[in-house]
């Protein structure tokens, strides 16, 4: 018996029903032959088969023509697999169409290998894109930064035209990190890590935060007792604490509570395993599919004009770049929680105060 699937298909009954499989074409689909025999090969279609390539079959077999497709197809177990499909017409003495013959081959494997060099590809381009965006936009704002200081002396310590200076000076310093965030995102820029308590970072920044979620959202900022030591780059960690505070406000516009916690995983009394930042928000939310790709650059569900996709993406290359990794857990329509994960290290020696990052 062959160990390539193959089915027949009898034409001369207007829904073409499959009259024979193999064991074979069992084993790849999940089905036995009784559910098998008597149905047209259209059950194995579901939501992500493409209707271009099922229309291509269809057009070859009205035709009683050689057809080959590669089809996204679906196991009774709801799994999905790459599909290569070859048929051909089995001709009678007098030139009618008797049966179809078909032959399958799970290609999964040849489709994902494909699909990751055409990411690795795409990523290529937009990192050469972003890093040169980020040094002409570094150019720029050194200039701009440059300035805000020579200003900066004439202007009364104090005053409220000083204070303005300083919230521009502060917002020009949080362009730079941008950059920085855009060239580590195209891997030519090595992040600035050091040892430091996370939650000295994340309280440091409490009130920016808070202004940025806005007075609709109620922020909840739920931290461990004991200081959590990780090796990161602190501007880094800041940056895409905005962001991900930022997609959350989002996704309540009519606002909500909005939780930012930090917690040990496993370790000891010298320190936890892993490092884990969370920040949680009943939104929206999203469907899996949509959770799945909110890392992928220049992905985004946003309105037009409202986010350029590159905020998560950017999250995850700071993350990964630190030994970490990111998760999202999303319901449509119950919220959706980020978890930034980084490996975790040994306490502060005695009299060696963990680095903590003064807010602006």
């Amino acid at each position: 018996m062959s160990r390539m699937p193959m089915i027949l298909t009898d034409p001369s009954d207007e829904n073409n029903p499959i009259i024979f499989c193999n064991r074979a074409f069992e084993m790849l689909t999940g089905y036995e032959q009784s559910e098998i025999l008597g149905r047209n090969c259209r059950f194995l279609q579901g939501p992500d088969t493409d209707p271009m390539a099922v229309a291509h079959i269809r057009n070859g077999i009205a035709r009683h023509e050689d057809v080959h497709q590669d089809i996204f197809n679906y196991r009774k177990d709801g799994s999905g697999f790459w599909n290569a499909l070859f048929i051909s017409p089995v001709f009678g003495p007098s030139g009618e169409v008797l049966y179809f013959f078909a032959s399958q081959l799970d290609v999964t494997r040849r489709h994902e290998a494909e699909a990751v060099l055409q990411q690795a590809q795409r990523l290529e381009t937009l990192g050469s894109m972003a890093s040169s965006i980020a040094h002409e936009f570094n150019n720029l704002m050194t200039i701009v930064l440059g300035s805000l200081s020579q200003l900066e002396k004439s202007i009364a310590p104090g005053s409220r035209d000083r204070q303005r200076l300083d919230r521009a000076k502060w917002a020009g310093g949080q362009a730079g990190r941008l950059t920085q965030q855009m060239l580590s995102f195209a891997r030519r820029q090595f992040h600035d890590n050091k040892l430091l308590d996370i939650n000295h970072v994340v309280g440091g920044i409490d009130a920016i935060l808070r202004q940025m979620a806005g007075a609709s959202i109620v922020m909840t900022v739920d931290l461990t007792p004991r200081p959590l030591m990780v090796e990161i780059d602190a501007n880094q960690l800041e940056m895409a604490l905005l962001n991900l505070v930022r997609n959350a406000a989002d996704a309540m516009p009519r606002g909500g509570p909005l939780v930012i916690g930090t917690r040990a995983v496993d370790g000891d009394a010298s320190g936890p395993t892993a490092v884990e930042l969370l920040v949680r928000d009943q939104g929206t939310g999203m469907t899996a599919d949509v959770a799945r790709r909110a890392t992928e650059p220049f992905f985004t569900t946003k309105a037009l004009g409202r986010g350029t996709g590159l905020g998560l993406s950017m999250v995850k290359g700071f993350v990964e770049q630190s030994g970490g990794s990111v998760r999202i857990a999303s319901e449509l329509g119950q919220g959706t929680t980020v978890t930034l994960s980084f490996p975790g290290k040994k306490d502060a020696p005695d009299g060696a105060p963990p680095v903590a990052h003064p807010s602006p």
